[in-house]
């Protein structure tokens, strides 16, 4: 796997730079543009230390059919994943008008700017994207359709944007193998928008409903719940001079099994010909339920005999993540970035310990240092 892996990114590295020498676009109808990420980390935390090197990258077409019909994808790949292509939206678009859109296909949760990007590096200042994550408990896609409506008035730009669709997901396993299916429908999505020369501000809001499964890793349904979610995001920047204000949240709010979400950044850049440095903050917080739930209460398991018993483990109740960052990024060329950080990260996990029924709080304190190199064409 490591030679095959060694293989690939040698091919990528040598792909993406001899296709960034074309033109990306390879018709009048037809625009190509790709990005790649390459990440040098090393991290040092209270009990471990770890060095990585990672790669991800990824493509994006547009075909535009006539002036009122278009359709856009985008494909990405990363190491963790061993490469394996992953479509992050595809979508056609019908102009109804200048200033209405009506999509259909799948999406990312429409509630972050820096989202409407995806995983393309070059777009931001920071050596990382400022959340983990935006979407709920893994999962930030959906199927379905969008209505996009733009309003200008004076200097101002105002948009809203109308979401519903579904989405189908598997979690990320637990320790002991088993995993979880999320299947979500009527999920409904509200975006305001405002730009400016001087500001932008973005609101959102999600809400649906969802069957979580909890299955065994031999692929035996043990337990079905449903779950009731919303979200609601909020993020903006300013900009006066040579500074630049970006800050964001995301608070997710879920009815049961699954933990409560609260996320938080904000950063200060500072624009100097080709370097931009910066300070940055973030605060992730995850509310875990302490509720039980019935078992086997789907109809695929009343065939299948009861799990066995397992002991008593202590009970996750809360974590946080506190990280402060200053970085730097210097555009070497048009298309190329390259960005230097260093972050201290500190994670607090609150569980309830299952013999004496208190709460016991660790901390783990984390060191990182990162280098980057960002490539779009």
């Amino acid at each position: 796997m490591k030679v095959f892996t060694s293989a690939f990114r040698a091919f990528f590295v040598s792909a993406l730079f001899s296709c960034s020498l074309f033109s990306a676009q390879l018709s009048d109808a037809l625009r190509v543009d790709g990005y790649a990420n390459f990440h040098l980390e090393d991290s040092s935390r209270s009990d471990t230390n770890e060095d990585s090197i990672y790669a991800s990258g990824g493509l994006q077409a547009r075909y535009k059919f006539n002036e009122r019909f278009s359709a856009t994808g985008q494909v990405f790949a990363q190491e963790k994943d061993d490469y394996e292509p992953s479509i992050k939206w595809l979508y056609a678009d019908w102009y109804l008008g200048s200033d209405i859109i009506l999509r259909a296909g799948r999406f990312q949760f429409p509630v972050f700017r820096t989202l409407e990007s995806g995983y393309i590096g070059y777009t931001t200042t920071w050596s990382k994207n400022p959340l983990k994550t935006y979407g709920v408990s893994g999962y930030d896609h959906f199927d379905g359709g969008e209505l996009l409506y733009r309003y200008f008035y004076s200097d101002y730009e105002f948009s809203l944007q109308l979401s519903y669709g579904a989405s189908k997901d598997r979690l990320p396993p637990s320790q002991d193998g088993n995993f979880m299916e999320v299947s979500t429908s009527s999920l409904a999505g509200l975006t305001l928008k405002v730009n400016s020369d001087l500001f932008w501000l973005n609101f959102g809001y999600l809400q649906a409903k969802t069957d979580a499964i909890d299955m065994q890793k031999n692929g035996v349904s043990v337990d079905r719940d449903k779950i009731d979610f919303y979200m609601i995001a909020l993020e903006g920047g300013v900009e006066y001079e040579n500074f630049y204000l970006k800050s964001g949240l995301v608070d997710g709010h879920l009815s049961k099994i699954l933990p409560d979400e609260f996320r938080f950044y904000t950063s200060i850049e500072y624009s100097y010909y080709d370097f931009t440095p910066y300070i940055f903050y973030a605060h992730e917080n995850l509310t875990y339920k302490l509720s039980t739930r019935p078992t086997n209460s789907s109809a695929d398991s009343q065939n299948q005999p009861p799990p066995p018993l397992a002991p008593k483990r202590d009970r996750e109740v809360e974590k946080k993540l506190d990280t402060y960052s200053i970085g730097l990024r210097y555009d070497i060329a048009l298309g190329i970035a390259l960005k230097a950080s260093y972050s201290y990260e500190v994670l607090e996990d609150r569980t309830l310990n299952s013999q004496n029924g208190l709460y016991e709080t660790k901390k783990n304190r984390n060191n990182r240092l990162m280098a980057v190199i960002n490539v779009v064409f």
